[in-house]
């Protein structure tokens, strides 16, 4: 679209809503981190069981997403869905800011993993192909799963001392666990060697994670969490993060198996394709800094007096500095976040029937939880789509996606309903914040449920489709050699085999694996 059309958004129709939505994005992300500090909450998980839980379908295109957001931070989170195409699945991803280059890497990245999955050229028994579909997504993660094992050796010492300085009797044994793990992530991190002693050092400690599902290490973590010294247990809480999120890669690479052998057909002809990122872009922000000036643009309708007292006692708790430290923030460039992103060009593309979805499941997967805005853009009445539960944790930095004077009114009346839907959350989720001081979010925006409870819900597909491994390798020809030890070897992969794979294309961010 051109730069002239481009000045002629709807949202200079509506700034007035607009400008509101910022400050109650502000205001809200600086009263809860004054109602933290008024209680003294350094560290919360929020609340994990909001929500349905997931099926085994939206289990796996979530799993997809997952291992397509490959960087600690918000710019490579990632959105997917399915949709039913002529000849086979077809999925669309989104990501929150990626560049072109950085988003066709991506989807080779899928186009050879699925082909991979499905075919499992090398005749793998069930065990030995999870484990080599591990290795693939641990490689093609590096640059985040570099930063978890670098925080784990942290958090793991940090724990270690305070077992060693309280030296309770029953520190002893889980002492001895956690300088087990400690030992475990203590390896080169050297991705540059064709030796691939990375991942296997890598697998060889989620293993080990894997493991501590069935001994005291899990009870341990979480009886320490729920202790009342504040200091101690963010440790634990960061330890059973951290753990947690290593885990997840094991958990897709038995998800996306399971899913192959359950349902081949998603994964045979299946074409691959990408949306642009929406550039960044600077929207504007409070002209002032004052608190009244500030509420008295959030709930225009309300009568600031009234919340005189609950607005003192927030700044006894740093408000005025939080707003400030958040308007800071706002000043920076807003990015629309990938499954919004995703369900507008869905939208535009009239792709709002269940009839348009594999199996009918109008779900967009995310790499992690939403944010509490776009829980709320999907929880407007105009919206059919479904997404994961919502962390609730509040970015200035999110906006809308743009919508055009020359878009027809049926689009223009979707995103003012949508955004007085949104305002109408905010504003009630403000007043109980001012009125309650009570925090509602998560210091993590990924999940953080202990390894224990995510494995029980991520190897759901994986039981269902065991009787379907025993019938597939009892009738298929399997290897002339089988490997060493199934149970705890890799095999090694040829780097040609696995860095080359050929992808028929018929566009740019469109491509078919074979």
């Amino acid at each position: 679209m051109s730069s002239s059309s481009a000045s002629h958004l709807t949202t200079s129709l509506n700034r007035a809503a607009l400008e509101q939505l910022s400050h109650l994005c502000i205001l809200l992300a600086a009263a809860n981190k004054s109602c933290m500090k008024r209680d003294g909450i350094k560290y919360a998980s929020g609340d994990s069981g909001k929500g349905a839980p997931l099926t085994e379908f939206q289990q796996y295109l979530s799993k997809l997403a997952l291992i397509c957001d490959t960087e600690k931070g918000k710019f490579t989170m990632t959105a997917l869905a399915c949709l039913e195409g002529a000849k086979g699945p077809e999925y669309v991803f989104a990501s929150n800011y990626r560049k072109p280059m950085e988003l066709e890497d991506t989807k080779k990245f899928l186009e050879r993993l699925l082909d991979y999955i499905v075919t499992n050229p090398e005749k793998h028994k069930p065990k030995t192909h999870k484990k080599q579909v591990l290795w693939r997504i641990l490689e093609f993660n590096f640059g985040k799963l570099d930063y978890y094992l670098g925080t784990l050796v942290t958090v793991l010492d940090c724990c270690i001392n305070e077992c060693e300085v309280r030296r309770r009797p029953a520190d002893h044994q889980i002492l001895n666990r956690l300088y087990e793990l400690r030992n475990k992530v203590n390896f080169s991190r050297d991705m540059t060697t064709n030796d691939f002693q990375m991942q296997v050092d890598c697998e060889t400690l989620i293993k080990a994670i894997h493991a501590s599902n069935n001994d005291s290490l899990e009870m341990v973590i979480e009886s320490r969490i729920k202790e009342e010294h504040a200091g101690a247990s963010e440790n634990w809480y960061e330890l059973r993060h951290y753990l947690g999120r290593l885990h997840s890669y094991r958990q897709a690479s038995e998800v996306l198996v399971a899913a192959s052998i359950k349902w081949p057909e998603l994964f045979k002809n299946a074409r691959i394709s990408y949306i642009s990122s929406a550039r960044p872009k600077h929207i504007p922000v409070p002209k002032s800094s004052s608190i009244n000036d500030i509420v008295s643009v959030a709930l225009p309708e309300y009568d600031v007096p009234n919340l005189d007292a609950d607005i003192a006692e927030l700044e006894a708790f740093n408000l005025g500095e939080e707003i400030r430290q958040q308007l800071q923030k706002r000043r920076m460039t807003t990015l629309i976040h990938g499954e919004v992103q995703l369900h507008n060009y869905l939208v535009q593309r009239r792709k709002i029937n269940s009839s348009d979805f594999w199996s009918g499941s109008m779900f967009i997967a995310t790499s992690k939880p939403s944010c509490r805005l776009c829980h709320y853009y999907f929880d407007s009445p105009t919206n059919d789509f479904k997404i994961q539960a919502s962390h609730m944790n509040i970015y200035p930095k999110w906006r809308l996606p743009d919508i055009y004077e020359n878009q027809n009114e049926e689009a223009k009346e979707r995103f003012e309903k949508v955004v007085e839907h949104i305002i109408e959350k905010m504003q009630h989720d403000l007043l109980q914040a001012f009125q309650n001081k009570v925090w509602d979010g998560k210091r993590h925006d990924s999940r953080t449920d202990s390894h224990r409870r995510m494995w029980t819900r991520a190897t759901n597909l994986s039981r269902d489709t065991a009787e379907k491994e025993v019938q597939r390798e009892r009738y298929s020809p399997g290897p002339a050699t089988p490997p060493p030890d199934d149970d705890e070897s890799y095999e090694r992969i040829s780097r040609d085999n696995y860095n080359t794979g050929d992808t028929e294309s018929d566009g740019i961010g469109v491509g078919f694996a074979k």
